[in-house]
């Protein structure tokens, strides 16, 4: 189906595949300007689309998707959350998109988190930069271990079973491994089945 915003009051159409949303809260500030078509911009499609999801976990996983591949930043569409009346599931797009502001760039990254936090460790840091002899990495966490060394934690979606990346992944933990990281793989399926 195509999903279409209007102002509250318009008619609706009849037309197959289409559905009409009104809304009493389309302002000025959220219309794109210069488009051929009236549109909104991309951080209130993103609230708009993610509201008529059918569930919380998949709200949060459109607005994290949005926010990563750099369609509209977290805060733009913060800003939009605040600014119209409701949006179905906004409790759990205003927690994703504050993760997003912290670095999370998916639900799986967020559950991680969770689960650093849960365990005890409280200085995490995320999406960090680190410079090896042969390149330089990104580590998706960052965590100082009692012993001083350092624990990078991976989060490994469905791309990272393909050969060419297994290879990619394997020299990157070996040069870490050289400079006394400990490098942890956790497995997106893992989370989602435990």
């Amino acid at each position: 189906d195509i999903h279409v915003l209007v102002p509250h009051g318009h008619l609706q159409s009849k037309l197959s595949g289409v559905v009409v949303h009104q809304s009493r809260h389309l302002d000025a500030v959220d219309l794109l300007a210069g488009a051929a078509l009236p549109s909104v911009t991309p951080a209130r499609a993103a609230i708009d689309a993610a509201g008529w999801l059918p569930t919380a976990r998949s709200a949060c996983g459109l607005v994290l998707a949005v926010a990563q591949q750099g369609v509209a930043a977290p805060g733009d569409m913060l800003d939009v959350l605040d600014r119209i009346w409701r949006v179905r599931h906004t409790a759990s797009i205003r927690d994703a998109l504050i993760e997003a502001l912290g670095g999370a760039e998916s639900h799986a990254e967020s559950d991680v988190m969770r689960i650093m936090r849960r365990i005890g460790f409280r200085d995490v840091r995320r999406q960090v930069r680190i410079e090896t002899p042969h390149a330089a990495y990104r580590a998706d966490f960052l965590v100082q271990l009692p012993d001083g060394r350092m624990l990078n934690v991976e989060v490994d979606g469905p791309q990272h079973n393909d050969p060419v990346q297994r290879a990619r992944d394997a020299e990157r933990d070996a040069a870490l491994i050289a400079l006394r990281y400990v490098v942890l793989r956790v497995p997106v399926a893992l989370l989602r089945a435990d």
